[in-house]
Order: C-alpha cells, then sequence, then structure tokens
C-alpha cells in the first residue's frame, strides 16, 4: 500500500485545490485572481479548476458531505487568512480526512492479477 502522503499529493490534492477554488469563487465571493493569490496558484489554474479540465473527478468528493465540510470550512479559514502560504491549509485537510478514516478509503489497493 501506498504511504497517505503519495495518495493525497497524487490523487486528492487536485480535487482538493478544484473544490476549494470553487468554495472560494462561488460561494465567498473572491474573484479569480484573489482566489490564486489566496491559494498560491496561478489565476489560469483557478480558471481550469472552475471549468473541470484540472481535476475533472472532483464530483466523487464533492457528494460526500464529510469531505465537503472539511473543505468550506478550509476554505473559509484561507479566505480568513493573513498570510495564505503558510497557512498548512493542505496539511490540515489530510489530517482531518485521516483522522475521520475518509483517507483509507481512497487508499485501498487493486487486488494484484
Amino acid at each position: 500500500m501506498r504511504p497517505h502522503c503519495e495518495t493525497m499529493v497524487r490523487e486528492l490534492f487536485p480535487l482538493i485545490r478544484s473544490l476549494i477554488a470553487k468554495e472560494l469563487t462561488e460561494n465567498l465571493g473572491f474573484t479569480q485572481e484573489e482566489a490564486a493569490i489566496k491559494m498560491g496558484i496561478s489565476q489560469p489554474a483557478i480558471s481550469q479548476y472552475k471549468k473541470e479540465f484540472r481535476a475533472a473527478k472532483a464530483t466523487h468528493l464533492e457528494n460526500d458531505p464529510r469531505i465537503m465540510l472539511i473543505i468550506k470550512t478550509a476554505a473559509k479559514n484561507l479566505a480568513k487568512s493573513k498570510n495564505p502560504q503558510h497557512s498548512g491549509i493542505l496539511c490540515s485537510i489530510c489530517k482531518q480526512m485521516r483522522d475521520a478514516g475518509i483517507l483509507s478509503e481512497f487508499r485501498e489497493e487493486p487486488p494484484s492479477t
């Protein structure tokens, strides 16, 4: 089984970033440029997340109310953060997902053939 950090970085962080970008721009009133600055990414990346060119599989996370509560809380905290680049939002999300047992649902390895 892969380490949880590898699962998060490869599979879930792009999806989580997409959901945070949507939360900031659609529900918290940020422009794409403002959201990009808060998230430490480019405005075109925000646009691609919103158009689902990046992280197109985010819907399976959106359908989980446990994850969406974590995302909404993280987006609100990021919006309030004075120094978002050092906010630890992604690490906090990862820890919350591990603590709630959510991460283990995504870490299951397919059976080897």
